[in-house]
């Protein structure tokens, strides 16, 4: 970067766009690295507690009403 475009980009203000950074999910991030932190010891262990938790998460089923629920109980005893 040239001397010349520095001072170009201290005359002019910079242009950032709007990013959600205090969500639901960015709290649950938040909250299972800290629990993490308190189960292993190391980053690479801590990163793949952390993981495996996102893997196992993914494959629990979704389920989008209370009806669902219940039918997903009556098929399995069937």
């Amino acid at each position: 970067m040239t001397l010349t475009e520095l001072e170009d980009l201290r005359k002019t203000p910079l242009k950032v766009g709007s990013f959600s950074v205090h969500t639901q999910s960015c709290e649950r991030d938040v909250q299972g690295v800290s629990t993490a932190s308190q189960a292993v010891y190391s980053h690479e262990r801590r990163d793949g507690w952390m993981r495996a938790r996102i893997d196992h998460r993914e494959m629990l089923p979704v389920f989008s009403s209370k009806q669902d629920i219940l039918k997903s109980f009556s098929d399995s005893s069937v």
